[in-house]
C-alpha cells in the first residue's frame, strides 16, 4: 500500500492549514481507517489549489503526514496536548463557510461520520466555532474545550433547537457524546436577586401531578441546571390546613442526605405557591417501568428492593416514618438507581412511638393503619412487603377497583402468591405482610433483620449502596420517561397564577421559617458523618449476613453428607454383602460406627 506525503508551496501554505489540521487530528487519534482512500480522493481536489503530489513508497507508518519543513512529529502526547489536537476550532462569519475553507459544511459533517468523529459548531450572535472531537469525547470535555476558547461566562451548552433531552444530558458530567454533530448556542448565568425565586428557574413542561401539587420540569438561568419543581398551591394549603405538613416536608428534605432519597436544593414561597426545588430524575417513576416490564424477575426486583430497604434503613435510623411506599414515589435517575420522594407523608418519630393519622395509598395500607389504634414504623415493613409483591407479580396485594373491598381483603384474608415465585420470597413477603405488627417482620430488628433473610443470601449490599452494581434497567435517554397525557388539566390555571394573572394580588407569607438553599447548608457536615455512620452500618450486615451463608453452606455440606450416609445403612439393609464391604470401609475411615451411628440418630430428626 502506497503512502503519500505533501510538498506544499510556501505562497499556498495559508490555504492549506485547514487540510493539515484534519489529516493530523485524525492520524493522532489513530481515526483514518481508510488511510490511503481519503489522500486518492483528496489529491484531486488538491492539486487544483496548486499543490504538488509526489508518491513516495516504503515510507512507514510513523512518518507524519505533514508540510515538507514541518517540525510536527506523532509522537505520544499529554492528555492535555492530545485534548488541544482533537479540537480544531474554525470560527465561521455570517452562518457561511469562509472563502478558501477546504471543506464545506455538509461534506464536514459526511467526513466526520466517515472517520468517527464528532463535530459540534457552537453559535455565538452572528458567529459560528466549529469543533471537531473524537468519538470518546465527554460531555465534560467539550465544555471545556469551548469555554477555554470562547472565554466567556458560559453556565450551559444548549442546542439551538431546544431539545430538552439533549440539553439535560449535556448539563451532566463524563458522559460520551452519543449524537454525531451538535449545534449548540451559550447559556450566561442570570441572577435575578439575593434570594431564589422563581424567576431564577425557566418553566419547560408538566412532568406530575399528586393529590394537591404538580411538577414541572424547569431549568436554572443561575447555573443551566434541570430540575424538578414541585409547586403547591397556597389556596388549597390555608382551605384544607396543610401547612403544618408542608412545613414537615421541608424539614425533612432539608434534613436527608442519601443517594437513594431525592436532593432538595431550593424552597421558598411566592405570592400563590409554596415551592420545592428538587433533584431530577429523567428515569421518571418506578410505576413508569414496571408499567412497561408488566412484572420483574426475582433478580431485577431484588436490586431495586435492596436499595429501597437500604433508603428505609437510614430513614428509620434518622427517625422518620415513612408511611407512604409505593412504584409512584421511587424515582430512578438516567443510570437506573432509585430515589424516593415525596416526603408530605413522613413523620418524625422513635420507634416505639404510636402515631395516629389516617395517610397512605389503599393498597399499601398496613392493618394497624386501618384499626386506627396507631401505627410505629412497622407500617413501613408492611409497605416494603406490598411493593415488592407488586414488582414480582404486576399487581399489589388484595388489588381491586373497589376501595372497601380492598380494606376488607387486608384486614381478613391471606395474602396467596402465584407459582412461578420461589419459596424464598414467599416467606419474605409472607413475614412483611403479616397482619399482627408484633408477628411482622423486622420487628425485632427493624430493616436490619429484613436484609438478613435468606432472601437476600447471594446479595452484596454494600456493592449496591456505593453503587458498584449496575441496575437492571437502563431509562432510555433519548426519551421523556413520564405518563405526560393526563397532566395538562389545569396547567393553564399554574401558569396564570405563576405570572400572577390568578390567585392572590398581593405577596404574602404563610411560614416564618420555609426557605432553604443548599448552598447555605450549615448541616452538611452533620449529614455526611451520619451517611458515613449508615454505611458502616450497612457494610456490618453484610458482614454478619455473610458469616450466616457461611455457616449455612457448612450445614447444606454436612446434611449432605449426613444424607449419603443414611443412603448408605439403606443400602446395608437391601444388601447384606455389600453391606458388609461398607461397614469395613466406614469402620477404617472413622475408628468405628458408634460416633457414625449417633451423627445418623441426630440426622434423621433434621432431615425428617
Amino acid at each position: 500500500m502506497n503512502n503519500y506525503i505533501y510538498h506544499i508551496n510556501k505562497r499556498r501554505l495559508l490555504k492549506s492549514v485547514t487540510l493539515i489540521n484534519l489529516i493530523n487530528t485524525l492520524y493522532v487519534l489513530n481515526q483514518l481507517q481508510s488511510y490511503n482512500n481519503i489522500i486518492m480522493n483528496l489529491s484531486k481536489s488538491i492539486s487544483q489549489k496548486g499543490f504538488r503530489i509526489l508518491q513516495k513508497s516504503s515510507l512507514s507508518p510513523s512518518h507524519k503526514l505533514s508540510p515538507e519543513k514541518s517540525k510536527l512529529s506523532f509522537k505520544t502526547r499529554k492528555n492535555s496536548e492530545l485534548l488541544k489536537l482533537m479540537v480544531s476550532p474554525k470560527l465561521i462569519t455570517n452562518q457561511t463557510t469562509q472563502e478558501g475553507s477546504f471543506v464545506k459544511r455538509e461534506t464536514t459533517l459526511q467526513n466526520s461520520q466517515i472517520m468517527d468523529l464528532i463535530l459540534v459548531i457552537v453559535h455565538v450572535g452572528q458567529q459560528q466555532f466549529r469543533f471537531t472531537f473524537n468519538r470518546n469525547i465527554t460531555t465534560t470535555q467539550i465544555r471545556a474545550a469551548v469555554l477555554q476558547k470562547l472565554k466567556l461566562k458560559i453556565v450551559a451548552l444548549n442546542t439551538i433547537d431546544h431539545n430538552i433531552l439533549i440539553d439535560y444530558y449535556l448539563t451532566l458530567e463524563e458522559r460520551p457524546i452519543i449524537w454525531p454533530e451538535l449545534q449548540l448556542e451559550c447559556q450566561e448565568p442570570v441572577v435575578t436577586g439575593q434570594h431564589v425565586s422563581l424567576k431564577d428557574f425557566q418553566i419547560l413542561k408538566c412532568i406530575g401531578a399528586g393529590g394537591f401539587s404538580k411538577v414541572y420540569l424547569v431549568k436554572s438561568k443561575m447555573n443551566g441546571h434541570f430540575y424538578a419543581m414541585k409547586l403547591v398551591d397556597k389556596e388549597f394549603i390555608i382551605k384544607y390546613k396543610k401547612a403544618e405538613l408542608l412545613q414537615n416536608e421541608r424539614d425533612i428534605m432539608a434534613f436527608i442526605y442519601h443517594p437513594f432519597t431525592i436532593q432538595m436544593l431550593f424552597s421558598f414561597e411566592s405570592r400563590n405557591f409554596i415551592v420545592f426545588i428538587l433533584e431530577f430524575c429523567s428515569g421518571g417513576e418506578l410505576f413508569y417501568q414496571l408499567k412497561t416490564l408488566k412484572r420483574m424477575s426475582e433478580e431485577q426486583a431484588q436490586f431495586y428492593f435492596v436499595e429501597i430497604c437500604t433508603c428505609m434503613l437510614y430513614l428509620h435510623q434518622m427517625g422518620i416514618m415513612y408511611r407512604d411506599i409505593k412504584p409512584e414515589n421511587i424515582l430512578l435517575d438516567l443510570d437506573g438507581h432509585i430515589r424516593i420522594s415525596d416526603f408530605g407523608l413522613s413523620k418524625l418519630t422513635s420507634p416505639d412511638e404510636f402515631a395516629y393519622s389516617f395517610c397512605g395509598s389503599p393498597e399499601y395500607m398496613a392493618p394497624e393503619m386501618l384499626l386506627k389504634r396507631g401505627h410505629t414504623i412497622q407500617v413501613d415493613h408492611y409497605c416494603l412487603g406490598a411493593l415488592l409483591y407488586e414488582l414480582v407479580t404486576g399487581l399489589p396485594p388484595f388489588y381491586s377497583k373497589n376501595t372497601q373491598k380492598i380494606y376488607d381483603s387486608i384486614l381478613n384474608e391471606q395474602v396467596t402468591f402465584p407459582q412461578f415465585l420461589s419459596q424464598e420470597i414467599k416467606d419474605l413477603m409472607s413475614g412483611l405482610l403479616a397482619k399482627d405488627p408484633h408477628k411482622r417482620l423486622g420487628v425485632r430488628g427493624g430493616v436490619r433483620e429484613i436484609l438478613q433473610h435468606k432472601w437476600f443470601k447471594k446479595v452484596n449490599l454494600t456493592d449496591i449502596l456505593m453503587k458498584r452494581v449496575t441496575p437492571p434497567i437502563r431509562p432510555d435517554i433519548q426519551k421523556l420517561n413520564f405518563e405526560t397525557k393526563n397532566l395538562q388539566q389545569g396547567d393553564l390555571e399554574v401558569r396564570e397564577k405563576l405570572i400572577g394573572k390568578a390567585g392572590f394580588k398581593k405577596d404574602f407569607k404563610i411560614f416564618d421559617e420555609f426557605y432553604f438553599d443548599y448552598r447555605e447548608n450549615v448541616r452538611i457536615a452533620d449529614q455526611q458523618r451520619l451517611l458515613k455512620e449508615h454505611i458502616k452500618n450497612v457494610d456490618s450486615i453484610q458482614q454478619q449476613k455473610s458469616r450466616s451463608l457461611d455457616k449455612i453452606i457448612s450445614e447444606d455440606s454436612r446434611q449432605s453428607k449426613l444424607q449419603k450416609r443414611l443412603e448408605q445403612q439403606t443400602s446395608l439393609r437391601t444388601s447384606p454383602q455389600k453391606g458388609s464391604t461398607l461397614m469395613n470401609n466406614n469402620f477404617m475411615q472413622t475408628g468405628g460406627l458408634k460416633t457414625e451411628s449417633s451423627d445418623l440418630t441426630s440426622s434423621k430428626r433434621r432431615i425428617t
